[in-house]
Parts: C-alpha cells; structure tokens; sequence
C-alpha cells in the first residue's frame, strides 16, 4: 500500500487492498528522495544522511532500471500515481517530480563526497531536462505525449493542474529551474486561465463534488484545445485544496500574486463554515493530508527558506507590498521577521520568541547593501556581496540569536 493514515498511531492497512495500480507509486518513490533532501537541509545530520545514502541510491536505481527510459532520460513506461491510475509516456508531473529528485540526489552526493554520482546525476539531469520540455511543451501548457495502446486514464493534450508538482517541490528546496523558467510561467498563467472556475454552475461533473455549482475552484484538468478522453484521468474535474495551494505557491513563487489570491480565496469562499467545514478540508477523506501544501504558501510569499548544515536564512517576499511581517521557525527556534520601511532606512527585524536562531548567512530582496547589523542592540561583524538579484550577508562568526532577541538588518534606501 502507499497510502500513509494518519494519526500514525492508527492501524496500517499492510493487508487491505486500497485501490490502484499494484506497481509501487512512482510520485511516492520520488517523493521520498525529495523529503530526504528536505529532512537534511532541516536539520537531520550528516550522519543520518549517510545511514540512509546507500538504500536512496537503491531506490534511485530500481527507478532508473525498472521504469522504461529513453536515451535521453525520459521516464516512458507504466508510472502509478496517486490519481489511482498510471500514466504512461513522457509528462511533466511525474517527469518534474523525477527532474527534482534528479537535481536533490545530485546535492546530496556532493555534500557526502561522492563526486562521480553526483556528476552523473546532474547530467542525467541536463539531458532529461531539454528532453522533456521538447517533448510535452505545446507552447501554452505541458501536455502528456502518450504512445498508442494506453490512452485510457490518461490526460493527454489536457491541461493538468498537477503539471508543475516537481517545480514546486524545487522551489521549496532551493533547487532552481527543473524546466525553462519562461514555460513554467506560460503553464501557471495556462492553469489558472482553463482550469480556475469563478462557479460549476452548467458544469457537468464526473468523480466527486468538493465544490457546490456556486462555489469557485480549481479543477484538476482541462481539455482547452479538445481531445479529452473517453475514460480521461481519474479525478479530472474534482477540485483538491492541495492541489490548489501548490499552484498558488508557486503563482506566489513566480511573483503572480493576483493569480496565487485566486486560488487562496477560492478555497476560502468554500470552506467558510456555512457549507463546507473551515477545519477539514476534504478530498479523499476528512482532513485529507494533502491540504497540508497550504504550509507553502507562507514560505513563498515571504521568499522563506533555512538550511541548518550552511545556517542560511533566505527572505525575499513575494508580495506587493515592500513592507511584510510573517512567522519565522527554525529546527531550534520561531518567531517572526519583518521587512520595515522608516525614511530612507530599510529594516529587516527577525524577533525570536522562542528557542535560538543561528545565522551564518543572509540572502535577501535588498537593492543597497546594510550599514549595520544588530543582535539585541550590540553591533555585529560583517561582510556583504550581490548574487544575481540577492544581497548575500555574511557575518564573521555565526550569529545566534536568543529567545526575546532580535536581529536587524539596516540599509540606506538613498
């Protein structure tokens, strides 16, 4: 089975058939690679890294040996997933998912000394990359391109809102681009425009209701230039709030702030306790675990990311407005941060309200570098330098900011 029930403390189903393709679940498997990926920039370890090193490249391996690839990297054959079906053929949401988990073992390899993995998995990377994004980009959108024999449960030249899924997890891990940045944008601003509803409303729906016919929503894939299915993917015209958040953090990502506000107030409007209960979101089942994606769009729209082995905060907000307060946490700590604007004075402020912060660098939305740096009022050593559109701070010696203190970055405006 993969499906994981929640509370953990609840029964496994080890011997309930659950639904599905029977192969183990491709985005699951890739999934895992990028939670790992996740886990260490939080703040597992090295040690903990290298324990499970050797069964990531056992399970990257299975992937590259057992699921049909092409000379050029691109997965082709039978790819469960959580729609409860498989795709097969080139596609982007499993394609970036693979694209993603690519580019973390990559990272990861290097940060434990192996070289030669990581060179190879990068070049994997770079050549799956160009391939896929020959393949499935139709000038507007990523579609799938499918051989013949396999067209049911799939989606085809439609517009599936899950497209970008592995965009969004590079996004959330620092990884950069996994397809050209400019078709990326394109495929956003495709999504939003066929697949957002102001109301179903003359809708026919097949699959299950999450959304009453005056509700607005996302639906789940789109046919705009024709060619749906007579057996389409399951769950096409379902709105999922996961799915949802996603586009929307990466609208936010991308700096479509309006688009990303679509989305978000969508599910608001929905689940605004008079129909539909604010507390559980559901999809699947009740307090379905994939509405936990909304937890991106804090760290998108505040440009939030912290990797505890370098000790690197970044902060660049997404938001209109150049003044944005928002929560902070940490492995060892939280609070907020706030971008301040008095005068010609900008001001970062990171307040810690609990635990400890510690700080080796900060990467920043700032045009002019700072004049000074403070913790709790005592001047801190640093250096500073530009990186493409950010200010890299750098301090001397690491910087540990306590519970009740505060750190705030000064810089001239003119």
């Amino acid at each position: 089975p993969h499906r994981v029930v929640l509370p953990l403390y609840l029964p496994r189903p080890w011997n309930t058939p659950i639904g599905g393709p029977e192969k183990p679940a491709l985005d699951g498997m890739l999934g895992t690679v990028l939670k790992v990926y996740r886990e260490y920039l939080w703040g597992a370890g090295r040690e903990w890294l290298e324990r499970l090193w050797p069964r990531l490249r056992k399970l990257v391996s299975y992937v590259l040996e057992n699921y049909e690839m092409d000379e050029n990297g691109v997965l082709w054959g039978e790819q469960p997933h959580t729609y409860d079906v498989s795709a097969y053929g080139a596609n982007t949401f499993i394609g970036s998912l693979y694209l993603a988990s690519l580019l973390a073992m990559a990272r990861m390899a290097e940060e434990l000394g192996d070289e030669a993995y990581a060179k190879r998995m990068a070049g994997l990377f770079e050549k799956a990359s160009r391939a896929y994004d020959e393949e499935c980009w139709n000038g507007e959108y990523y579609i799938q391109v499918c051989g013949r024999g396999h067209e049911e449960f799939q989606w085809l030249s439609g517009c599936l809102s899950d497209q970008l899924l592995g965009q969004w997890w590079a996004a959330l891990l620092g990884l950069g681009y996994v397809l050209p940045r400019d078709h990326v944008r394109r495929a956003l601003r495709s999504i939003v425009e066929h697949n957002w509803k102001p109301s179903f409303r003359g809708f026919t729906r097949t699959g299950r209701i999450f959304a009453h016919e005056d509700h607005p929503g996302l639906l789940n894939c789109t046919w705009p230039r024709g060619g749906r299915p007579e057996r389409p993917v399951l769950y096409c015209d379902e709105v999922w709030t996961g799915v949802e958040y996603e586009v929307a953090a990466l609208l936010l990502w991308e700096g479509m702030f309006d688009e990303a506000m679509k989305l978000v107030c969508s599910v608001e409007k929905r689940y605004d306790g008079e129909r539909m209960n604010p507390w559980n979101e559901v999809e699947c089942g009740d307090h379905y675990v994939r509405a936990m994606s909304s937890w991106s769009l804090l760290e998108a729209a505040l440009g939030y990311r912290y990797e505890k082995p370098t000790r690197s905060m970044y902060l660049k907000p997404n938001v209109p407005t150049p003044e944005v307060k928002g929560f902070m946490i940490t492995p060892d700590g939280w609070g907020s941060v706030e971008y301040v604007y008095d005068g010609g004075d900008a001001r970062l402020v990171l307040d810690v309200k609990w635990g400890r912060v510690e700080l080796a660098e900060l990467h920043l939305k700032c045009p002019r570098p700072p004049i000074r740096v403070e913790v709790a009022d005592s001047h801190v050593a640093f250096n500073w330098r530009h990186s493409g559109d950010e200010l890299v701070v750098e301090f001397v010696e690491t910087v540990v900011v306590e519970e009740g203190e505060r750190l705030v970055v000064i810089a001239q405006l003119a």
